[in-house]
């Protein structure tokens, strides 16, 4: 009978080992799955600022100050697409002329990111190479509120005789608000997902 009861608490320490190892397999996984999610929203958000850089007419019509074009063809995307949360254009002198942020309307609001923010996204874009055209990506607190920035120069075909202080910076970003948390933990099967400034135990 001793033997049997041996066997039997041997057993269940053994399942109570595996099940811990299993949770932190699939915390594991889960991890992972959200760190991919994450990952695609900053592509998503590089890759729709590239197509906002590399664009001879937009270079031309924002140091040209030509608000209704840069309207039309930049903040419209913000206000009426929503294809970002924020959008902001930085001139080559380093004035804030445009800014466009979801709910704010059309009228340009260059106080859309406070300028130590846009300081230190420019500050990214310092050692960058004028081509290929390239975007830089960063997660940034602003007001207590976690976004994604990314930003690249807007760019000409022809850059010979450019150098970096010609071109005007445009700024894209999303708000990790809690209904885009949820939203990404959805798809994941993940509920409650939420930001946390804890270190992981693990």
């Amino acid at each position: 009978l001793t033997a049997v009861f041996l066997t039997v608490v041997s057993l269940l320490g053994c399942l109570a080992w595996i099940s811990h190892d299993l949770n932190l397999l699939a915390a594991q996984s889960s991890r992972t799955m959200v760190a991919g999610g994450f990952e695609a929203l900053r592509d998503k958000l590089a890759s729709t600022t590239i197509d906002y850089a590399w664009w001879e007419e937009a270079y031309k019509n924002i140091r040209d100050q030509d608000d209704e074009w840069v309207y039309n063809n930049m903040g419209l995307g913000i206000v009426e697409t929503e294809i970002a949360d924020v959008m902001l254009i930085v001139q080559p002198d380093g004035t804030k002329r445009y800014g466009w942020r979801i709910g704010n309307g059309e009228t340009p609001d260059a106080t859309v990111l406070p300028r130590d923010a846009v300081d230190s996204v420019v500050a990214s874009l310092a050692n960058i190479p004028l081509y290929p055209v390239t975007v830089k990506t960063v997660n940034m607190s602003i007001d207590g509120n976690v976004q994604v920035l990314a930003a690249a120069r807007a760019t000409p075909s022809d850059t010979e005789a450019l150098k970096a202080s010609d071109l005007p910076i445009i700024i894209m970003g999303y708000d990790l608000t809690p209904e885009r948390l949820e939203a990404i933990g959805k798809t994941f099967l993940i509920d409650e997902l939420a930001l946390s400034t804890v270190p992981d135990p693990d």
